[in-house]
């Protein structure tokens, strides 16, 4: 009974606040609506676009800065290397900042010297390792004495830091079924690397599905380098065939990290 009687008083009082919300009802008022001078000409437009645009890069610019100062990058001053006259799809820098090589696909490389470039900023060397062969990867080795082109053929070319041909790798069997028996690439090399602390290693990577460990002081057939070690891509399907796109090592150099163009990785 005591229960009944306590749920009758809160519907009663739950009643009552309810009629008390309906009585007293609240008013709402709408806002005054307010009206702007509309933009009648194209001049006024034309001023505020570029207004708006100047604001925002400012605002680019100033976050760019400030990004720059916390990291500590060098982008004090700005220099524009001008000398090929297509794409440029490959650039290293020596490891002392001094010099850079650029390629590009007008199937040439370029070599800048900073400590003695004038203001017409151009290379003092320029070579074509491939004739007809677009320039896909350039790597500085860990001295800066020395550094790998790698070109739409299957062989990759070592230099000396003033553009002196040192060394060619050599071309695999594309006959061999299993590519880990040949001791070169079969196809275009679309990536490479020097090994971060070792002077004498390096790695390149090729569409024919392999990664390969190259020592310069290795065997070498006819005077071309042979690879020490051949790493293949595994596909997911028996018998198919996965294209190296990228290869990197970790900073301690014990593992190494492949794309593939099938989008692994």
């Amino acid at each position: 009974n005591n229960l009944k009687f306590e749920r009758l008083q809160r519907k009663a009082e739950i009643d009552a606040i309810t009629a008390d919300l309906l009585k007293n009802k609240p008013e709402f008022t709408r806002p005054e609506s307010i009206t702007e001078n509309p933009i009648e000409t194209e001049e006024e437009i034309a001023f505020l676009t570029a207004t708006n645009s100047t604001k925002s890069k400012d605002n680019s610019d100033e976050i760019a800065s400030k990004t720059a100062r916390r990291l500590g990058l060098p982008v004090s001053h700005e220099a524009v290397l001008r000398g090929h006259f297509k794409a440029v799809t490959a650039l290293a820098v020596d490891p002392g900042g001094g010099r850079i090589a650029t390629g590009g696909t007008d199937y040439n490389v370029k070599l800048y010297d900073f400590g003695g470039m004038d203001k017409s900023h151009k290379s003092f060397r320029e070579i074509e390792p491939e004739e007809g062969h677009l320039v896909l990867a350039l790597s500085y080795s860990t001295t800066g004495d020395r550094f790998l082109v790698c070109t739409g053929s299957s062989q990759p070319k070592i230099y000396d830091r003033d553009g002196l041909e040192l060394l060619q790798f050599v071309k695999g069997d594309p006959y061999l079924r299993d590519l880990r028996k040949t001791r070169g690439h079969t196809t275009v090399t679309t990536c490479g690397e020097w090994h971060p602390f070792d002077r004498n290693m390096l790695m390149t990577g090729s569409m024919d599905g392999t990664v390969r460990i190259w020592d310069l002081f290795g065997p070498q057939n006819f005077d071309k380098l042979c690879c020490k070690l051949t790493l293949r891509i595994k596909p997911d399907k028996v018998g198919g065939k996965v294209c190296v796109s990228s290869a990197n090592y970790n900073a301690s150099a014990n593992s190494i990290a492949v794309g593939g163009a099938d989008g692994s990785v």
